[in-house]
């Protein structure tokens, strides 16, 4: 957990600041200092940043020090929790309405402090709090947080509006800022289908607001990713030995997969690989991740070719995330003459009809597997593709929750150190979890 404790003793203030990065935005804050209590609120609020402050200050003199004090500790505890940012999205924005006021707000969590402040609270005071003390614990935050903050208001004349809606606009923008940035490796091992699938997975990253895919053969890059495809085109024989060329790649997929719970989806002959054995020309041996064997298609009636190509219709088996706003006849585009026979029928999550059912997508626990070219398939395939980088529910805890930064209202995400599990099978006790 990304967490931090601050505390702060000056001859003017006693300060102690708790956070947790990946919170629900649950906040306790104590100052002393009504409305900068209710602003704190609303950073920690909107952030989902859980915050408790607590402070005693020189109230006899005024707010300033409690307020500039707790923010210099605030930006502290932010900058020990986030660490060494790896694989943070570091940069944040949020143009954010309230009433009459309008902010901008731009962030970037470069360890460089700059503040750019644009805004102009028309009173001296919102009740007994003194207004120029917004932009003091704003340069505070941002000087020992080693924030680049720029914040405009763009329209407002009631004070407490406009101080409000810059402290929910920082919160937005640090929300995206603070964010692990998801990472998508496909896997280039010189059998798959590779610049259509980059583009259809970029698109729907970038669609989605938050995520890096990246075509890789290096293991490294592998074992870093949250997130991994396997693309095949051609034969079982083929690809296997392909796969198995590409030195260390396999075994940082297996490490990620099997160990790590990391969420992995296999496109065509990719999804094939996860079976005990291929049939293709010669016995071959698979993944053995999902039991079960591929086998030739043997249509029932002669006027229908192999291999099958072209557009049929998803018939679904088993309920799953990746299949959430798919229906029963939505379409997809399959080029193959050989399937998966799988051992356990939960684990046939879709199948389609060629004079005989041929399985169109496998899937158990973090694992899922394609038939079909979801890159290929129009609409559905590019919501299983946005499903899969997004997923909204976890089955292992039969709970919902939303990753998308467009989704924050929410306030629900989940922990950044739990493995994301998309169901839990009959034989799921092979994964962790």
């Amino acid at each position: 957990m990304r967490t931090a404790k601050v505390t702060r003793a000056t001859a003017e203030t006693d300060i102690s600041v708790e956070l947790t990065l990946d919170g629900s935005g649950a906040y306790d804050n104590k100052t002393g200092v009504g409305f900068f209590d209710h602003m704190l609120d609303q950073l920690a609020r909107h952030s989902l940043i859980d915050i408790t402050t607590r402070a005693k200050g020189d109230y006899h003199i005024d707010d300033h020090h409690t307020v500039e004090d707790t923010g210099i500790a605030l930006g502290q505890a932010l900058a020990q929790a986030l660490g060494n940012k790896k694989g943070i999205r570091r940069y944040g924005e949020c143009h954010l309405p309230m009433d009459d006021a309008q902010v901008r707000c731009a962030l970037d969590l470069s360890a460089r402090p700059f503040l750019v402040w644009n805004v102009d609270l028309p009173t001296p005071k919102i009740g007994t709090f003194d207004t120029e003390l917004v932009r003091e614990f704003f340069t505070a935050l941002a000087t020992h947080g080693g924030i680049t903050l720029h914040v405009d208001q763009i329209h407002g004349f009631n004070s407490h509006h406009i101080a409000e809606a810059t402290f929910k606009a920082v919160a937005r923008a640090l929300r995206m800022a603070v964010e692990v940035d998801p990472l998508t490796a496909i896997i280039d091992y010189e059998s798959g289908n590779l610049h259509s699938a980059e583009k259809a997975f970029q698109r729907m990253a970038r669609e989605g607001g938050a995520g890096t895919v990246v075509v890789t053969s290096d293991p490294d890059v592998v074992a870093k990713a949250d997130r991994l495809v396997l693309p095949g085109d051609g034969a079982f024989p083929a690809c296997w030995k392909a796969l198995f060329d590409h030195r260390g790649i396999f075994e940082a997929v297996e490490d990620s997969v099997t160990r790590k719970g990391r969420p992995f989806m296999g496109i065509c002959v990719g999804m094939q690989m996860l079976a005990s054995v291929s049939r293709e020309y010669e016995d071959t041996k698979g993944f053995d991740w999902i039991k079960g064997e591929v086998v030739r298609i043997t249509p029932s009636d002669p006027a229908l070719k192999v291999p099958h190509m072209g557009w049929n219709d998803l018939v679904l088996d088993t309920p799953h995330p990746v299949l959430e706003g798919i229906g029963m006849g939505d379409h997809a585009y399959f080029v193959h003459s050989y399937h998966f026979r799988v051992a356990t029928p939960a684990h046939r999550l879709a199948h389609c009809d060629y004079a005989g059912d041929i399985t169109a997508i496998v899937g158990r626990d973090n694992i899922i597997g394609m038939q079909f070219h979801p890159e290929k398939s129009q609409a559905a395939g590019l919501r299983m593709i946005s499903n899969f980088l997004f997923p909204a529910q976890n089955f292992l805890e039969n709970s919902c929750y939303l990753t998308r930064v467009q989704f924050c209202d929410a306030q629900i995400r989940p922990p950044a150190t739990q493995p994301f599990i998309f169901s839990r099978s009959p034989d799921s006790t092979s994964l962790p979890v």
